[in-house]
């Protein structure tokens, strides 16, 4: 193998693996109630054009190279992962994986008695706490079970989880409120100010 094919196989294998890194981080930020915030907002695009950038450049330098077939496939990967990802930002299946797998730990904050009564009546913000895979920076309950797990903040907006485990409260058709169902009793909820 001469040095500018290795050159260029290393080059191939590192926008592949940039690649699908760029799709586990976009994965992680559609799993949450805003999206990733402003870092998911500004930074997975920016990667992604860059990691396309990459791709078209290295395509196009190495053009006439002899390919192998896995070789291939994996290299053409690389352009459907944005559909993946702005598929599951619309879809919100990896927040319902997310919350499929965090259910029994978030279940067991639903009753109740994990709540702190006086953080709103405070004023101090307590400091985020995980549960499941879910950095959750407050949790409130009502009397019929449903509970509210806010796990984002983004300038004004805020959202999270929603546990409803009969009929929705009234409360919840506001206008502000955008409210997407994942599964049985859980929602994602996001409120817009």
């Amino acid at each position: 193998m001469t040095n500018a094919l290795q050159t260029w196989t290393r080059g191939r294998t590192r926008v592949v693996a940039a690649g699908w890194a760029w799709l586990v981080a976009a994965t992680w930020f559609s799993s949450d109630a805003l999206l990733g915030g402003l870092l998911g907002f500004c930074a997975l695009p920016a990667t992604g054009l860059g990691i396309g950038i990459a791709w078209v450049w290295t395509s196009l330098l190495w053009l006439g190279n002899l390919w192998t077939w896995r070789g291939l496939l994996l290299w053409l990967t690389v352009p459907t992962l944005p559909v993946v990802a702005v598929h599951g930002a619309r879809t919100a299946w990896p927040m319902t994986v997310r919350v499929w797998l965090s259910e029994s730990a978030l279940r067991e904050h639903t009753d109740g008695r994990h709540i702190d009564p006086f953080q709103h009546v405070t004023g101090v913000k307590p400091e985020p706490k995980w549960i499941g895979l879910f950095s959750v920076e407050s949790t409130q309950a009502d009397e019929n079970g449903t509970t509210v797990f806010t796990t984002a903040h983004a300038f004004f907006d805020s959202g999270g989880t929603l546990y409803v485990p009969g009929e929705m409260p009234a409360y919840w058709a506001r206008d502000r409120v955008d409210l997407k169902h994942l599964y049985g009793p859980w929602y994602r909820w996001e409120l817009r100010e």
